[in-house]
Parts: C-alpha cells; structure tokens; sequence
C-alpha cells in the first residue's frame, strides 16, 4: 500500500466535521481539525469568510474603484504565547501590521491617554485578511471573497452562501441541509457528519441544534448586543490628531480613521463610527436617516469640531456584534451527541478570543469528543 493510500485511508476513519461559521473561530478550528488529520466541511451563510472581521466595499463615484471600509472588527491585540507566536507568523508574511493610532480617550474634544499600552494590530489589506489567510491554508484556492461560493481540496470544503438549517441526528452521526439565501435553494449533503462545530453567534444556537439540545439551555444566559457601524467619507482630511478614539460620556464609545490604518487610502479619508452596544439596542428600530443624523451630531460633539459635507455617509448593522456577558471557558461540548460551540461569546469579546476559542474547540472535538470514534 502507497503513504498516499494510507494518508487517504487514516483520514477516513479518523471521520469528518461539519464546521458551521467561517469567522475566525471557525476557520482556526478547521485549521487543527484538518492539522490532525481530519476532513472538514466549514458552512458560511455570508458571500465570504470572515464574520464580524469582514470589511465592506462601497462605490462613492461612478466609473471610480471602490473604498474598502473596515466596519466590524477595527484592530486586535496578542496577549497569549500561542496567538502571539501566529501573529508573528502573519506578520513575517504581512497579512498583519501594527498600527500606530494614535490612539486616545476622547471627551468634548479633550484628548487623554488611551487605556492599555498593548501593540493594536490590523489586517493586511483590510481586517478580513486574518480569515482569508486562514481559509486559504485550509481551501488551497481562491480569494474567499464575493463571488467565490466553493472551494475545495481533498479533505476540506468551504460553501459559502450557506444558511445552514435545523441540524437532524441520523443514528450517531449528523445530517446538514442548507440553503442558498440569494435563490433559495435547499441542498442537502449527500455525506453525514461524525460531529459538528458550531462557531456562530449565541442567539443562532437554538435555531440550528435540535430542540432537545441541553446545549441550548447552557447557551441561552450568553446574550450579544447590536453595534450599528456609520461610515462616513471626505474629500479632505478632518486633520484631527488620532487615528481612534475610545469616547467618553456620548452615544459613541469608538470611532476611527480608517485612512490612518496600515496601507489603507489616505484620501477619501474614511471614518467608522461605533455607538455602544446599549445605544444601538434602544434606536435600533429607528429609520436609517434618524440614526446617521444623530451620529452625526454626537461625532461632532466628541471631537469639538464642525464637520464638512461628506461624500459618502451610510449605515450599517451588525445585530450580534458584541458578548455582553462572555463565558469563560472557551468553548461548550456535548460528548453524547458530539457537538462543540466555539467563539469569542464562549471567552471574552476579543478576535484572539474568537482565535483561541476554535483552537481549543478543535483540540476538546479531537481529544475527547471523537478520542473512541
């Protein structure tokens, strides 16, 4: 027998995985599950990778390129040996940089020193380069961006535009069915899983494990809140003296330039503007020109200055952006039915969180879950 044919034959009995979430917990669980010699078959619902580290392309004038606005995710810090040690792999193959700011707390247009002195790290050329590098060692095809829908190579698939339905037992393994949200396909595959990975926002638990699930029940105190995100562009540089702002006592608790990021276009310059997660619960029904107007306003008020006409402004909504309790032990498990939940919600609201939550989900899937399979 060929190594080739003995590499084929472990992998099958070591089994497979339905991942279903290709955020960064997702895909850096797909990555040790395949490390160790799994098959993998990671779900996304979106049109790319990512989660809330993608970035959005929005076209201010005809017949112009695009700008790329980093909207969810706007920096990450590495404070763990294991992230740290693949932050520095990323850097070396510069998918990630750090990113000078500067960075300052802002109240009425004060400035004062920012809390924490860690290294603020950003994605390479936008915040989705993280997933995007990860995908790529997994998948071996593709940019993972709009448009890509499948990627595949011998022991991993990615589907992407996969809204993944309510998951069925068949004996001891897992059926998954999906469906296309643009056409509304349903497809069901044709292969069941030996165990799932659920890497996906608390709320979406309920609505994906059977109703007898006990994991929906030690999932259900996990609650997330909304983050609305505006966008906005200008001609000119607003030239004001940082590159974030962490805002006090203002509907805002974050804004940005993201012109000031890393290989970034400096002109139109870009802000993000992220009101708290509580301000964006209590006008999240209101209409889309109520929210930019006050803002707008509140952005004006924090930085002390009159804004100039922008060229572009819009809104976006993240509905389960932020953990507003997290758990703490990284991951939750049922052995039984051989099901894993994964994300930064499981361990604190950090992209290295969500990085270490996969990693470790991946190892419990590996270790103990499939250990006797």
């Amino acid at each position: 027998m060929t190594s080739k044919s003995e590499s084929e034959l472990s992998v099958k009995q070591v089994g497979s995985v339905a991942i279903i979430g290709a955020g960064l917990a997702g895909l850096s669980c797909a990555k040790e599950l395949m490390r160790r010699g799994y098959r993998v078959h990671v779900f996304e619902k979106c049109e790319f990778v990512s989660g809330r580290m993608a970035r959005i392309q929005q076209q201010l004038t005809e017949g112009k390129e695009p700008l790329w606005f980093d909207h969810g995710a706007q920096y990450f810090t590495a404070r763990s040996p294991e992230f740290s040690q693949q932050v520095y792999q990323w850097e070396d193959q510069q998918v990630v940089q750090e990113w000078h700011g500067p960075f300052v707390a802002l109240t009425d247009g004060i400035c004062g020193p920012a809390i924490g002195d860690d290294v603020r790290y950003v994605g390479i050329p936008g915040m989705d380069a993280l997933c995007v590098n990860l995908a790529q060692q997994c998948f071996e095809a593709g940019s993972f961006e709009a448009g890509d829908f499948e990627a595949e190579n011998r022991n991993a698939t990615l589907t992407l535009s996969a809204n993944v339905l309510p998951l069925q037992r068949i004996e001891k393994s897992w059926q998954v069915r999906h469906e296309n949200p643009q056409t509304g396909t349903i497809t069901q595959e044709e292969a069941l899983f030996d165990a799932v990975v659920l890497a996906v926002p608390s709320p979406l638990i309920g609505s994906i494990l059977p109703a007898d699930s006990p994991l929906i029940k030690q999932t259900q105190p996990f609650k997330m809140g909304p983050c609305l995100a505006v966008l906005l562009a200008f001609d000119e540089s607003l030239s004001l003296p940082y590159g974030g702002a962490f805002v006090q006592d203002s509907p805002l608790r974050w804004i940005s330039n993201n012109s000031s990021m890393p290989q970034r276009e400096e002109l139109p310059e870009r802000w993000i503007l992220h009101p708290s997660s509580e301000w964006s619960a209590e006008h999240w029904e209101d209409c889309d020109e109520k929210i930019l107007e006050q803002v707008c306003a509140a952005f004006e008020k924090a930085t002390a200055s009159t804004l100039p006409e922008s060229r572009f402004q819009v809104l976006y909504r993240w509905e389960d952006a932020l953990p507003l309790e997290p758990a703490s032990q990284g991951y939750f498990s049922d052995v039984k039915q051989r099901v894993v939940i994964a994300g930064d919600w499981c361990t604190d609201a950090r992209v290295e969180g969500a990085y270490l939550s996969g990693l470790k989900a991946a190892r419990h899937l590996a270790d103990v879950v499939l250990k006797d399979q």
